[in-house]
């Protein structure tokens, strides 16, 4: 599923490719095995460049759910809420207003 969004971002399976630090055929393989379990074409294959089918656009849409869903879940397994980590930072100087002289 991350090979078909990463996909449909970048319009070409090599650049979906590098953004997911993996060669093009496994990209490849992932995106015709979806198309193969869904029982559609997600893609038009042009020349060095994918266009999205209908059908691709309305799995895309469910396929961000999914992934966000999926991040979602992991990090509550994990017992992380918090979608970013909590920076907390200090100044040597006091807020103004707070020195007593």
């Amino acid at each position: 599923m991350r090979a078909f969004v990463a996909a449909s971002r970048h319009h070409n399976v090599g650049r979906a490719a590098a953004s997911l630090n993996l060669t093009p055929s496994p990209v490849s393989r992932g995106i015709h095995g979806l198309e193969r379990d869904l029982g559609v074409v997600l893609f038009e294959r042009r020349y060095h460049a994918l266009k999205l089918t209908a059908a691709g656009e309305a799995a895309l849409t469910r396929a961000v759910e999914i992934l966000a869903q999926t991040a979602a879940l992991q990090r509550e397994a994990k017992g992380d809420t918090h979608l970013s980590p909590l920076r907390i930072g200090s100044t040597p100087w006091p807020p103004p207003g707070t020195w007593n002289a």
